[in-house]
């Protein structure tokens, strides 16, 4: 009716869910939305719409387990953040030790980019660019670190996709400024319409597209492991000292070719 709210379902045992319900410990008339959930689920994160002033104080807040219930959620200080538009997204760490932001920013290059900020302590840094190879003159968007926090997902529309929007991966390189060029992650997740929000729970894939109605959906897919490679090898030795008519013919199983040897 006003603002979005957070909605929760469960999932069952054949991977259906049951009906959506409103988390009303976190929703009210403002923007509401969960960013980021701890390792431990002790912590959530979430849009800063809990101070009464809805377009001062746009930031990120965070709730505390206390017992069965979740606390207040408290603002984030995240010192020298400014956000100026209605465009802007969070991610947390599973280890709440680093915060990505995506926001129209002072060395931002054309749209939103991406921006870290780490914690220190109590305190977090003031957000730092994360540099030339994620960021363009489009926009980049809805970040998400993977657990050992040194691959980037993130979304954007100035990498020549397929169309609008697509979701890419990045390798942190030597600093947090410093990536291996984005790769894009295929026609199996992205399309020529919006691509966004992607979060991986071990074999687990989600993401929100629009690729198949005007507004976006919610997708799911996992992580296909390849079979293992096994190798037979027949040898065949040298027919005399220091000869080289010895041979070692290999065969490869399983993996997914072509091989190279």
């Amino acid at each position: 009716e006003s603002d979005q709210n957070i909605w929760r379902a469960i999932r069952g045992i054949e991977e259906n869910y049951d009906q959506c319900e409103l988390v009303h410990s976190f929703n009210n008339k403002f923007n509401n939305a969960i960013v980021s959930i701890s390792k431990d689920g002790s912590s959530i994160y979430l849009l800063n719409s809990y101070e009464g002033k809805k377009d001062l104080l746009k930031g990120l807040s965070v709730a505390r387990k206390e017992g069965d219930s979740w606390g207040k959620p408290v603002e984030v200080q995240i010192p020298e953040l400014d956000i100026d538009g209605d465009f802007y997204g969070f991610h947390v760490s599973l280890d709440e030790s680093v915060i990505l932001i995506s926001y129209d920013g002072p060395s931002s290059l054309g749209g939103e980019d991406l921006y870290v900020s780490l914690k220190n302590g109590d305190t977090w840094s003031k957000p730092m660019h994360m540099g030339n190879q994620i960021n363009t003159k489009g926009f980049e968007i809805s970040p998400f670190l993977n657990a050992t926090k040194d691959t980037l997902f993130f979304s954007s529309n100035g990498h020549n996709g397929y169309g609008d929007a697509d979701i890419y991966f990045s390798v942190k390189q030597n600093s947090w400024s410093d990536w291996s060029i984005p790769k894009n992650m295929g026609n199996k997740i992205n399309s020529n319409k919006f691509d966004a929000y992607f979060t991986i729970s071990g074999i687990d894939m989600y993401w929100s597209s629009n690729k198949e109605n005007v507004n976006a959906d919610i997708f799911h897919s996992r992580v296909l492991f390849p079979p293992p490679v096994s190798i037979a090898c027949l040898g065949l030795d040298v027919s005399y000292f220091d000869g080289n008519d010895g041979k070692v013919n290999a065969t490869a199983e399983g993996g997914i070719p072509p091989y190279t040897f």
